[in-house]
């Protein structure tokens, strides 16, 4: 019995694309925190970029709400034109069973009248036939 190989899953070698960057928002260290009279609380400075997080968030949550649209309506497109396409090719097999049952029964056809018409030579040649007038 031929035993199928387990299938292994896929690693690092075998990547289909390049690998993805490593993409993260690093705090830049704080040198120096000059110290106030006033003894204001010692609350840590936020990073400039981390008041866009929320917009960028929103933007990427509406590119990827499009982007599934935009695969979803070309799914259903796909799936409309292969509907299509095996319906053409039911329809054209179909067509070409039905020629097909009728073009082998004209040939037999054909061989019948053949045949017919060789006995009736043959019996023409020996004389048990009369030919219509």
């Amino acid at each position: 019995m031929c035993t199928q190989p387990e299938p292994q899953p896929l690693g690092q070698s075998h990547r289909i694309d390049t690998a993805h960057p490593e993409f993260r928002l690093s705090r830049r260290p704080i040198v120096a925190v000059p110290e106030t009279v006033g003894g204001e609380d010692d609350a840590p400075v936020p990073h400039p970029l981390e008041a866009l997080l929320p917009n960028h968030l929103r933007e990427l949550i509406d590119k990827l709400q499009d982007w599934g649209t935009t695969l979803d309506r070309r799914e259903a497109e796909l799936n409309a034109r292969m509907a299509m396409f095996e319906h053409r090719q039911r329809t054209n097999r179909m067509r070409e069973q039905s020629k097909t049952v009728a073009i082998n029964e004209l040939e037999r056809s054909v061989e019948r009248h053949h045949q017919a018409m060789h006995d009736d030579l043959r019996r023409m040649a020996v004389g048990n036939i009369q030919v219509p007038r």
